[in-house]
């Protein structure tokens, strides 16, 4: 099953929902909501990461099929989402992952900037107070996709904003331990946005970094 997770969908989809909906109706029981909404989370996480690397590892001419799947559970994982933040777990990356790939791929960038600063909001309101590692990574995750969805806007200077933000943090919350790759593609991201730019000398100096970050990464 590992290996076709839509079959895993159609066996598992209709108990997940019969029993939001009975949720619905029969709230009373807290415990019990709690455990199916967790059971949706869980299952969304990993859906996530299936179909994050199976599109990836799918022919750039063969998508459509990877595409098409996603728009049917779009909704779905958009909800895992808001559930993720309603108990706030922040081993959501996969599903944010796996949602940002199916806007791009559909061109929605003012749809993913949109989300992006929601999820920014709900974070910053807790930032203070959360020391949880994921937290943390989430908090310069958000603040790269933001300057992402910018770029892709061709806004360039916006991107560079926070696509700097998100350096910045990264250095400030000192995750370079847990999430030594990262580095490497915040200085690409710096590098590629300030030759959009035409900052040559910037960009160059930036691509220097990041091509040590990635020798550090290796050397370790």
């Amino acid at each position: 099953l590992d290996q076709f997770p839509d079959t895993l969908v159609v066996r598992v989809q209709p108990i997940i929902f019969s029993q939001l909906k009975l949720k619905d109706s029969d709230s009373k029981d807290t415990n019990v909501n709690t455990q199916i909404e967790s059971a949706f989370i869980n299952y969304y996480i990993w859906l996530s990461d299936q179909l994050y690397l199976m599109y990836f590892h799918t022919d750039a001419s063969e998508r459509n099929q990877n595409i098409a799947f996603l728009a049917c559970e779009y909704e779905n994982l958009l909800y895992a989402l808001k559930l993720c933040l309603k108990y706030s777990r922040y081993d959501y990356t996969p599903i944010l992952l796996t949602v940002n790939t199916f806007l791009e791929a559909k061109q929605k960038y003012s749809e993913k900037l949109k989300l992006a600063f929601s999820i920014k909001h709900i974070i910053e309101a807790e930032s203070n107070t959360n020391h949880d590692i994921n937290f943390r990574f989430c908090v310069v995750d958000i603040n790269d996709a933001i300057g992402s969805s910018y770029f892709e806007m061709m806004l360039y200077d916006q991107a560079e904003i926070y696509f700097k933000i998100a350096f910045s943090k990264y250095e400030e919350l000192e995750l370079e331990k847990e999430f030594p790759q990262a580095k490497r593609k915040l200085y690409q991201n710096l590098a590629v946005v300030s030759n959009r730019q035409n900052k040559w000398k910037e960009s160059n100096k930036y691509y220097q970094m990041m091509l040590n970050a990635a020798k550090n990464n290796e050397d370790h």
